[in-house]
């Protein structure tokens, strides 16, 4: 009983770091996508 209160505990623990650093990402990942989607946009001779 205690190991499967153990194993879930960490489970939870290192979902809960995948996912801060998931949403700590997530916003520099999409900036980076619109910005190079602008650069080819407009800096790409409109041939995407």
């Amino acid at each position: 009983m205690l190991k499967a209160l153990i194993a879930i505990f960490v489970i939870l623990a290192i979902l809960s770091i995948v996912l801060d650093l998931i949403f700590a990402l997530l916003p520099i990942v999409i900036v980076g996508a619109i910005i190079i989607y602008l650069y080819n946009r407009f800096a790409g001779g409109g041939t995407a």
